[in-house]
């Protein structure tokens, strides 16, 4: 099974730029791991989101920040998606995303902001895969995962994508 796969030749650097400058003016809006991002008004800010994934053919259905300042443990995202699309946007070269396996089952727990997360254990996992987000990658975050970063380098702030069309197949060989 793949985890994830980088996006070669993704011309993001326009979106990344506006999406900066969206976080200076809403830097107290990201104050949790995950923070949920109105859509219509991200759009307003950064209005190459709309076209940027034009070249895959895909849709943005919705997106949301990533904002690590410490390891962020195994878990799964509670999604009905399989994969999305994260782009690097702040420090991300300066972590890791590990995959693990496991055969025990996840415990619901929510952030303080109330977002949903399964929850697992490392002691009953084994890693299997790791990536540095210094680039767009798909990523298949209904696999078990974890995020370990530079504690002189953070926040490490990503974005992650979700769209109307299944991804998944953009992690095929």
């Amino acid at each position: 099974m793949r985890y994830y796969r980088y996006i070669e030749d993704l011309e993001y650097n326009t979106t990344r730029l506006e999406v900066i400058e969206y976080i200076k003016i809403h830097k107290g809006k990201i104050n949790s791991f995950w923070t949920n991002i109105d859509f219509q008004d991200f759009c307003k800010f950064v209005p190459s989101i709309l076209t940027v994934f034009n070249p895959l053919n895909l849709t943005v259905k919705r997106v949301a920040f990533t904002a690590a300042v410490k390891d962020i443990g195994i878990h799964r995202d509670k999604s009905e998606s399989v994969a999305r699309i994260n782009l690097p946007i702040i420090n991300c070269e300066h972590s890791i995303t590990k995959f693990w396996k496991t055969e025990t089952e996840p415990t619901l727990l929510h952030l303080p902001n109330g977002v949903p997360y399964l929850f697992l254990d490392e002691k009953d996992c084994t890693l299997v895969d790791s990536i540095c987000l210094n680039k767009p990658a798909v990523l298949r975050i209904a696999e078990p995962h974890s995020i370990h970063v530079q504690i002189d380098k953070i926040p490490r702030i990503s974005l992650t994508v979700e769209f109307h069309e299944n991804i998944e197949h953009l992690l095929n060989d």
